[in-house]
Protein backbone atom coordinates (compact mmCIF):
# COMPACT_ATOMS: atom_id res chain seq x y z
CA UNK A 1 0.00 0.00 0.00
CA UNK A 2 1.66 3.16 -1.23
CA UNK A 3 1.11 6.73 -0.17
CA UNK A 4 -0.30 8.15 -3.41
CA UNK A 5 -1.22 11.86 -3.11
CA UNK A 6 -3.31 11.81 -6.30
CA UNK A 7 -5.45 9.03 -4.91
CA UNK A 8 -5.97 10.96 -1.67
CA UNK A 9 -7.07 14.04 -3.61
CA UNK A 10 -9.49 11.97 -5.71
CA UNK A 11 -10.91 10.32 -2.59
CA UNK A 12 -11.39 13.74 -1.01
CA UNK A 13 -13.40 14.83 -4.04
CA UNK A 14 -15.56 11.73 -3.89
CA UNK A 15 -16.17 12.34 -0.20
CA UNK A 16 -17.26 15.89 -0.97
CA UNK A 17 -19.92 14.51 -3.31
CA UNK A 18 -21.16 12.16 -0.60
CA UNK A 19 -21.39 14.99 1.91
CA UNK A 20 -23.18 17.09 -0.70
CA UNK A 21 -25.85 14.42 -1.01
CA UNK A 22 -26.03 14.22 2.78
CA UNK A 23 -26.63 17.98 2.91
CA UNK A 24 -29.33 17.60 0.28
CA UNK A 25 -31.04 15.01 2.43
CA UNK A 26 -30.81 17.31 5.46
CA UNK A 27 -32.33 20.15 3.44
CA UNK A 28 -35.19 17.96 2.26
CA UNK A 29 -35.83 16.84 5.83
CA UNK A 30 -35.91 20.50 6.88
CA UNK A 31 -38.48 21.21 4.17
CA UNK A 32 -40.76 18.37 5.21
CA UNK A 33 -39.92 18.50 8.91
CA UNK A 34 -42.82 20.75 9.80
CA UNK A 35 -45.44 18.18 8.76
CA UNK A 36 -45.84 19.62 5.29
CA UNK A 37 -46.97 23.02 6.61
CA UNK A 38 -44.24 24.92 4.75
CA UNK A 39 -45.31 24.06 1.20
CA UNK A 40 -47.13 27.35 0.70
CA UNK A 41 -44.80 29.52 2.79
CA UNK A 42 -41.82 30.54 0.67
CA UNK A 43 -40.12 32.34 3.57
CA UNK A 44 -39.84 29.10 5.51
CA UNK A 45 -39.18 26.81 2.58
CA UNK A 46 -36.57 29.02 0.87
CA UNK A 47 -33.64 28.56 3.29
CA UNK A 48 -34.19 24.81 3.52
CA UNK A 49 -34.33 24.55 -0.26
CA UNK A 50 -31.14 26.61 -0.50
CA UNK A 51 -29.36 24.20 1.85
CA UNK A 52 -30.68 21.32 -0.18
CA UNK A 53 -29.44 22.68 -3.50
CA UNK A 54 -26.20 24.41 -2.50
CA UNK A 55 -24.65 21.45 -0.72
CA UNK A 56 -24.87 19.26 -3.81
CA UNK A 57 -23.50 22.11 -5.94
CA UNK A 58 -20.56 22.58 -3.58
CA UNK A 59 -19.91 18.84 -3.47
CA UNK A 60 -19.71 18.48 -7.23
CA UNK A 61 -17.69 21.70 -7.55
CA UNK A 62 -15.09 20.35 -5.15
CA UNK A 63 -15.13 17.06 -7.07
CA UNK A 64 -14.34 18.91 -10.33
CA UNK A 65 -11.47 20.82 -8.73
CA UNK A 66 -9.96 17.72 -7.12
CA UNK A 67 -10.30 15.74 -10.35
CA UNK A 68 -8.35 18.44 -12.18
CA UNK A 69 -5.71 18.50 -9.44
CA UNK A 70 -5.34 14.73 -9.39
CA UNK A 71 -4.73 14.55 -13.16
CA UNK A 72 -1.77 16.97 -13.05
Amino acid sequence: MKNNPDEHIANFGQGAVYFGWLGTLIGLIAITGNRFMVWGDVEKMGPALAVSMLTILYGYSIKLVTTALAKD
